[in-house]
Formats: structure tokens, C-alpha cells, sequence
């Protein structure tokens, strides 16, 4: 058993692209011995928003504090304190904070996928211990394997970081 104060954890910034005011502090990860799924505390500054994106695991999100939207295609999804979020996998999603003060949330995602990537002709060819969706690479730079085509953005459901 662990117990582990939130504020204890470093944070990484994950200012990129169209992101930006974004913290990460990686709570449960693989890495520090949780077999089976990934907790992380996310905190999106006011009028921040995360990375536009999609990937091969779904996740599922409790919103701690402050407001915002789950942007996907179908358009914004409005959400506040005390309410859960679930993205399937490949679903195109970005957090967006509208809100006065920071929003924070909880976010849970499997070490493995869930779906085969979106495009991808086979299935993930990943070695054992790779990174949260099977790649080679820590959580918020990932490169989809099996034939996802590396580098898409905007409305494409693929997406890789490096």
C-alpha cells in the first residue's frame, strides 16, 4: 500500500502546440509500481487549454475543481466540480479551462491500450514495459506503432510527439 500527497509529486509543464498553462504530476504510474492503470492530477490555468489530441486508451476524468469543456467533434461539453468525463479510445478530445480559477482533475488511463490505434493496419508491435499506450516513450510524448501514420493533428485521430 501507498499513500502519496499529490503536492509532494513533481509537476511537468506541458506546454505544446495549441497547449499551453498545463501541469501533469504523474500520481500512479507503472514506474512506481501500479500494474494496471496510470493516476495523474492535471491543472489547466484559466483560459488554458490541453493539447487537442487522441490516442488508442480511453480515460476517465473526475473534475476536482474549477469549470471547462471537453471539446471533441460533436463540439463542447460542459463540466464543473464534483462531475466525471470518459473519452473513448481514438475519440478526439482537448480540455479546455473556462473558468476563473484553475481547473484540476483527475485523470485515470491503462497502462496498455484499449483499441488499436486509429489507421493502424496491424495491431501494436510494443515491447513489454513501453509507454502507457504501448510505445516507446514517457506519458505526453507517444508515437503510435502498427501502421498509425506519426505527426497528424487537428481533426485526425493519430498523433505522435517527440
Amino acid at each position: 500500500m501507498r499513500v502519496v500527497t499529490a503536492a509532494d509529486v513533481p509537476p511537468q509543464r506541458l506546454d505544446e502546440g495549441d497547449a499551453s498553462g498545463v501541469e501533469l504530476r504523474e500520481i500512479f504510474t507503472e514506474a512506481t509500481g501500479a500494474p494496471t492503470f496510470a493516476m495523474r492530477l492535471f491543472e489547466v490555468a484559466p483560459g488554458a487549454v490541453t493539447l487537442r489530441h487522441a490516442h488508442p486508451w480511453e480515460h476517465e476524468v473526475y473534475i476536482l475543481d474549477g469549470r471547462g469543456e471537453l471539446v471533441g467533434e460533436d463540439g463542447p461539453r460542459a463540466f464543473a466540480a464534483g462531475d466525471c468525463c470518459y473519452t473513448a479510445p481514438n475519440e478526439l478530445h482537448q480540455f479546455r479551462n473556462t473558468g476563473a480559477v484553475p481547473l484540476r482533475f483527475l485523470c485515470m488511463i491503462p497502462h496498455r491500450p484499449s483499441a488499436p490505434p486509429a489507421g493502424a493496419s496491424e495491431g501494436l508491435d510494443a515491447p513489454k514495459g513501453a509507454g502507457l499506450d504501448g510505445t516507446q516513450c514517457s506519458l505526453g510524448e507517444w508515437r503510435l506503432r502498427g501502421g498509425a501514420r506519426e505527426g497528424a493533428r487537428g481533426d485526425d485521430t493519430t498523433l505522435s510527439r517527440r
